[in-house]
């Protein structure tokens, strides 16, 4: 089961995600799904800012913190490097998380209404 933890981290005693945005960049927007067509924009936690340059009106994110404190169906919007939909699961010693496809949301949520766990779906999708 290939993982890429990168982007885990702490803040605040919370597990969770920290993105990094670029200056130039449209903010990460992260969102937990409870459907294939239903989702809920988590609220963000700014960990660190740019620096403000003497043009700038205000500074903009450098790193944003998503708290992710269950497992279920998640997608990271507006992300180059972490975009798309993430399966996270229960794995050792904390939360995984694997990258799915797009076209495998639905079978994903067939197979937990049918009662599958997360890290049953996660090791054969």
């Amino acid at each position: 089961m290939a993982t890429n933890d990168s982007m885990w981290g702490t803040h605040s005693a919370q597990r969770g995600w920290i993105l990094h945005c670029l200056k130039s960049q449209t903010q990460p927007t992260v969102y937990s799904l409870s459907s294939p067509t239903t989702k809920t924009r988590l609220n963000s936690t700014v960990v660190t800012w740019h620096s403000k340059t003497p043009t700038q009106s205000k500074s903009r994110p450098k790193e944003l913190f998503h708290s992710i404190a269950a497992e279920g169906v998640y997608q990271v919007e507006n992300h180059a490097d972490h975009g798309g939909y993430k399966l996270v699961y229960q794995g050792s010693p904390g939360l995984k998380y694997k990258t799915v496809s797009p076209d495998k949301v639905a079978l994903i949520f067939q197979k937990i209404a049918a009662g599958e766990s997360c890290v049953q779906i996660a090791a054969t999708i």
